[in-house]
């Protein structure tokens, strides 16, 4: 098994296009899963955080 962790900046003035992404995979919910399947997946889990006023996604 193997565990990974990365961070990413959101580039400034981006936070909308990541509730537009997020949105979309929550209402895409099967078709999320049928592809963390394909790719021998089995969690997949994004943090969102704003430290210091800059926005991070931790994958």
């Amino acid at each position: 098994m193997r565990a990974e962790l990365t961070k990413f900046k959101v580039k400034e003035g981006k936070s909308e296009v990541v509730d537009e992404w997020i949105e979309y995979m929550r209402d895409n919910m099967e078709d999320v899963l049928l592809n963390l399947e394909g790719e021998k997946m089995y969690v997949e889990t994004i943090f969102r955080e704003v430290f210091m006023d800059v926005e991070y996604l931790y994958w």
